[in-house]
């Protein structure tokens, strides 16, 4: 009993004459460290959970750390959501992602589709730039004044049926906070026009400081609004994903929001007021109180790779477009 008493004490006492400063596998911890792990064979190993068990993680605190087995990413708790600090990066895309492809816009110094589906962009001053790979003339930079990309209508850009899933992705970097919109098919309209308030857009939206999706046929009891949790005041490059479905997704960087604010147009087709519209990358579409076309909300920034299945991804390939 008295050897054990005194095995306890000299535990607890290295503890405290510690506590401010430990050292695993060292006895000269750094001073600015609270904690210092060195090891010439071993790794450190974080909690090891999945997207579910870290959703039910009550309150997490800020830079709460984890390692998520559904996307292979190390994420950190901050600014109220989670956030990934890295992902592992598979060195091969999924063959898969051919699959549904029905537009693809990658910008590699034009602003050509390459899905094998024609419909080439009409390029209205937008001009190329580095993308966020540091590859030059691999995306479109857009002024915020008047610059846009124009695609004329294709029935393959038709993916919003009754019950049908269907996808979005791209990579945008914005350069203000102001509201815009990254993508725009179907119409606004002012009020004096009698044409229809219906319309696609995808954009940012300020308040609430967000990236922004809806889908609307001008009836707010069929109406589609999902947005991201919240969005990093920075002006870096963001990859985002829109999943169409009856359980509707938005991903931020591979992170799913679940800010869905209104999903009650699903079972509904909305392919219908989207025909005939051209699909606008950096600006949205409107109509003025004469029914006039015109163009407002410019986007100014970075865009690359827009991708539109008519499907929706798997996991692995949402985590795979975010990381790549």
């Amino acid at each position: 009993m008295k050897k054990e008493t005194i095995f306890l004490f000299l535990i607890f006492s290295s503890i405290i004459s510690y506590s401010q400063n430990v050292g695993i596998g060292t006895t000269t911890p750094d001073s600015s460290a609270a904690l210092e792990i060195k090891s010439s064979s071993q790794g450190f190993l974080p909690p090891r959970i999945t997207t579910t068990q870290r959703n039910a993680i009550a309150n997490p605190a800020e830079g709460l750390q984890i390692f998520n087995t559904t996307t292979k990413c190390l994420q950190i708790f901050a600014y109220g959501f989670w956030q990934n600090i890295y992902c592992a990066q598979s060195t091969e895309q999924p063959s898969s992602l051919t699959n549904g492809l029905v537009a693809y816009y990658p910008f590699n110094g034009n602003a050509n589709h390459e899905s094998g589906n024609g419909n080439n962009g009409v390029v209205n001053g937008a001009t190329l730039t580095m993308d966020r790979l540091g590859n030059i003339g691999n995306a479109y930079s857009f002024d915020g004044i008047n610059d846009l990309i124009s695609i004329a209508h294709s029935n393959a850009q038709l993916i919003f049926g009754a019950n049908q899933n269907s996808t979005i992705s791209l990579w945008v970097k914005k350069s203000n906070y102001s509201d815009v919109d990254v993508i725009s098919k179907g119409w606004h309209t002012d009020a004096g026009c009698t044409v229809g308030n219906q319309y696609l857009g995808l954009g940012y939206a300020n308040p609430p400081n967000a990236y922004n999706f809806m889908l609307y046929d001008g009836d707010l009891s069929h109406l589609n609004n999902w947005r991201t949790n919240s969005n990093p005041n920075d002006t870096l490059w963001h990859n985002l994903i829109i999943i169409r479905a009856a359980q509707p997704k938005f991903y931020l960087d591979g992170i799913e929001s679940t800010n869905i604010i209104s999903n009650l147009g699903y079972n509904l087709d909305h392919n219908y007021f989207l025909t005939n519209s051209p699909l606008t990358i950096g600006a949205r579409n409107n109509h003025d109180n004469y029914c006039n076309v015109y163009y407002n909300y410019y986007f100014a920034g970075k865009i690359d790779d827009i991708r539109l299945y008519n499907r929706a991804l798997t996991q692995e390939e949402i985590t795979y477009l975010a990381t790549h």
